[in-house]
Order: C-alpha cells, then sequence, then structure tokens
C-alpha cells in the first residue's frame, strides 16, 4: 500500500470511528440485519427504511431512504459501517449490493495486486490498507455483510 492510501486509511478510519455517521437503531427500519464476527466478537446491525414506491406495473422498491448501523466492534468494524452508510443511503438495493460486493472484491484482493478502477470507490478505496492485514479484513466486511444480508 501506498503512502497516500496508508495516511488516508488511518485519518479515514479515527475520524468515522470518532464520530460515526448514521449511528444508532433506526425505529421505521423496513429491513434489518445483524452478524457477528466470532473471530473477533465484533457485531453489528444494519437498518435500512426502503419505502415502496407505486408504479405502473405496480409496487417496487425505491432507494434506501434511511440507513442506520448499531453494534459493539474495534475501531474499524465501526468506522466501515460508518462510510457504508454515507455511501449508501439514496441507492438503490441493486447498486447497493453492487457496492458491497465490489468493495468484497477490492478487500479480499491480494495485496500486491494493482486494482482497477480504485478511485470509483471515493473514499471507500482507503478500506484497501486492510488488503495487507487479512485478519482485519473481517471487521472491514462486517457491516457490508449486513448489508447484503438485510437486502438479500
Amino acid at each position: 500500500m501506498n503512502l497516500r492510501f496508508a495516511a488516508l486509511y488511518q485519518s479515514l478510519i479515527v475520524e468515522h470511528d470518532r464520530a460515526p455517521r448514521n449511528w444508532g437503531i433506526l425505529a421505521d427500519a423496513t429491513h434489518q440485519a445483524r452478524r457477528h464476527s466470532p473471530l473477533c466478537g465484533d457485531t453489528l446491525t444494519i437498518y435500512l427504511r426502503i419505502p415502496p414506491i407505486e408504479t405502473e406495473t405496480g409496487t417496487e422498491a425505491a432507494v434506501i431512504a434511511r440507513i442506520q448501523a448499531q453494534g459493539d466492534g474495534c475501531a474499524l468494524s465501526r468506522a466501515s459501517a460508518s462510510l457504508l452508510t454515507e455511501h449508501v443511503q439514496g441507492l438503490s438495493p441493486a447498486a447497493a449490493i453492487a457496492l458491497a460486493n465490489r468493495l468484497r472484491t477490492v478487500l479480499t484482493a491480494p495485496p500486491d495486486e494493482e486494482i482497477a478502477d480504485l478511485a470509483s470507490l471515493g473514499d471507500l478505496a482507503a478500506l484497501q490498507g486492510v488488503r495487507a492485514f487479512p485478519s482485519r479484513r473481517g471487521c472491514a466486511l462486517l457491516a457490508w455483510d449486513a448489508l447484503l444480508a438485510a437486502l438479500g
């Protein structure tokens, strides 16, 4: 990992750990999923509100109108959950799933593998720092796994 990404990774994790965005229980959630990591003990729940919309062809899910995360865990899992909430709110469920899968592909790639179009992830690209620490991948992906479960 180059020094630019190392510094961004560290500052972003600290910032989102200290002041996680969209943190807490979403009382009117329409979807939710809880995930637990047996390796480190982190537990995280993702809450989504995806109101249906009426169309000419019937009722369809619109976009993720609201998302919140709640749980106990390390700085990395909390920061990744905070970043997730910022990036998927306003997306369609399909787009959120695609983003989660793209991030999984990036974070599970070997540390020396070149990742194409990394800039398209925005500040989520900073999470690629976990590629150098395979034991931390689960922490970074816990919230994303919960998101996929909630949308699945």
